[in-house]
């Protein structure tokens, strides 16, 4: 383990104990879902989400108490300052919220990604490329299955939406939850083609093959446009060949992808219809009306804002 990854040299078992909760976490939390409640997606995820950051704080309090050291190399690294940074400043602004309640609540959301955040440091410095299997092995499954609703092979859900686009959801809540979600392991899987050896690379190709698939099958235009200039950018700093490999891979995987997905093909062309007409409010996708009003919050309380979780409330 590098040593800045290494909060302490006491207490091993404890320091196991984090990272093996947090890798667990990364693995479960994506397909945390209950078919009987009224938002099956995103409730039990935030339960199992603050559940898996308190189990991390007993642990750590009982690595403390065992006499375990924090070095200062784990405390002073600047991803370490800027997410305790966050934090302070969440803590600030619920302080002056609008709504101390609701700002409360997404404050205990703010810590636990913190505290889950040190704690998947631990634990990618523990077990390396490891932990970044358990992220992949969490989105795959979302993958698969944001494809078969796609293309109406499979839909384990019914409700009115079943059938449409909308209803492509994985086990995550929508077509925009999955494509964000699915970028990152894509990404990761991708650089892991080019730069890892033997059965890992082919298993890594493998999986960029299908996390892309959900990527697209999600047609979430933000996501998709992310990946393909992240690997543009990450091919170009390794050389001419991953370039043109980079490259003949986007032009064919998204060329079929738009000949074959309705979805992705009327998104493009309402991208595009959009744009010409200055139909703003339609390129954002309908969003502009609330990027206009967080723009009137900001001007009304420049510095502190409405509150941590209050723009709903205010909206």
């Amino acid at each position: 383990m590098h040593p800045a990854e290494n909060p302490g040299t006491e207490s091993p078992r404890w320091l196991s104990a984090i990272a093996i909760v947090a890798t667990a976490t990364v693995v479960i939390l994506p397909l945390v879902i209950d078919l009987r409640g009224k938002d099956p997606f995103r409730h039990p995820k935030e339960v199992f989400f603050r559940g898996a950051a308190m189990l991390i704080l007993l642990f750590l309090g009982l690595a403390l108490a065992s006499g375990m050291r924090v070095s200062r190399e784990f405390v002073r690294r600047k991803t370490s300052a800027v997410a305790l940074a966050v934090l302070g400043w969440a803590a600030i602004t619920t302080a002056l919220s609008t709504n101390r309640l609701l700002s409360a609540w997404s404050l205990l959301t703010v810590a636990c990604g913190v505290v889950l955040y040190f704690a998947g440091r631990l634990a990618a410095g523990k077990y390396r490329l490891t932990f970044v299997d358990a992220i992949v092995l969490g989105a795959i499954p979302n993958a698969v299955i944001v494809v078969l609703q796609e293309y109406a092979i499979w839909q384990p859900f019914t409700g009115p939406e079943s059938g449409s686009h909308i209803a492509s959801t994985a086990l995550l809540g929508n077509p925009n939850d999955v494509g964000t979600f699915l970028l990152f392991p894509a990404l990761a899987t991708t650089a892991g083609t080019f730069t890892l050896r033997g059965r890992r690379r082919w298993a890594y190709a493998a999986a960029t093959v299908t996390l892309l698939a959900g990527l697209l099958a999600s047609a979430t235009r933000t996501a998709i446009g992310a990946y393909v200039i992240a690997s543009l950018v990450f091919a170009m700093a390794r050389s001419a060949r991953t370039l043109i490999v980079t490259l003949t891979f986007l032009a064919v995987t998204l060329g079929f992808a738009i000949t074959r997905s309705p979805m992705l093909q009327s998104n493009i062309n309402i991208a595009i219809d959009a744009f010409v007409e200055r139909r703003y409010d339609r390129l954002l996708s309908e969003r502009l009306p609330p990027f206009l009003a967080a723009v009137e919050m900001t001007r009304d309380r420049p510095v502190t804002g409405m509150g941590p979780g209050t723009f709903k409330w205010h909206y």
